[in-house]
């Protein structure tokens, strides 16, 4: 009983929401996200984490909730990935919405993998990698790279296009009917292949065009040539 009253009382804190700060961009970000995820202590019985069908009151949040320790309670239910406020704050929210060759499935894999690189960065210097400053600074260091990316990938775009235009008729039609510019511009970001963005970053447009344009061995061969050169 005592460890039960322990859990509601602390969740009446948590729910409180005095540990962040409505005038702080990323503290402000995370309590919104949190409420519209749980917008009531009930929510955190009733909704279930779909891969286990268990509800979010596990031991590990339950402990931290006891303990006062409320904002890596919060980080625990959404799996330590906070990438979804990148998304829902400025600059990159702008960013996403203006862009109109991504989906919102590719922007959503872009923002994890982005927020996790500056995340585990950060993970490996920080003396406290749990706490609410090494997540700020990740949260600002992604909104950066978020923007250097999208800049770049705009400019691809523009690159694709002028490409497109060359085309002849015969080539233009296979072009429309593949989505080519689209689908390569999902090609950098969408994680299917693990070396697809760190390659666009690296390299120019002509060779990243080539890198998407070549069969599967040639492919192969190209990821091959890159991991060896990265490790070099």
């Amino acid at each position: 009983a005592k460890q039960i009253n322990a859990l509601l009382q602390g969740l009446d804190k948590l729910f409180a929401m005095d540990f962040l700060s409505d005038d702080d961009a990323f503290e402000g970000a995370v309590k919104a996200l949190f409420l519209e995820t749980f917008p009531n202590k009930e929510a955190l019985f009733k909704k279930r984490r779909s891969y286990l069908n268990v509800n979010f009151i596990d031991s590990e949040f339950a402990g931290f909730v006891k303990t006062g320790h409320f904002f890596k309670a919060l980080i625990v239910l959404r799996d330590f990935d906070l990438s979804s406020t990148i998304l829902a704050t400025e600059p990159s929210a702008s960013l996403a919405k203006s862009c109109n060759y991504l989906t919102d499935f590719n922007l959503k894999k872009f923002a994890q993998r982005a927020w996790k690189k500056h995340f585990e960065d950060l993970k490996e210097t920080e003396d406290s990698p749990d706490s609410t400053t090494t997540h700020a600074q990740a949260f600002q260091e992604t909104h950066s790279f978020f923007g250097q990316v999208m800049t770049k990938l705009d400019e691809y775009s523009t690159w694709l296009e002028a490409k497109r235009a060359a085309k002849t008729e015969d080539e233009l039609s296979v072009w429309q009917r593949e989505d080519k510019v689209e689908s390569m511009l999902q090609d950098v970001v969408n994680g299917y292949d693990e070396v697809a963005f760190d390659y666009f970053l690296d390299n120019s447009f002509e060779l990243m065009f080539k890198y998407q344009t070549a069969d599967y061995l040639s492919r192969r061969s190209i990821r091959t040539l890159y991991w060896k050169a990265k490790e070099d």
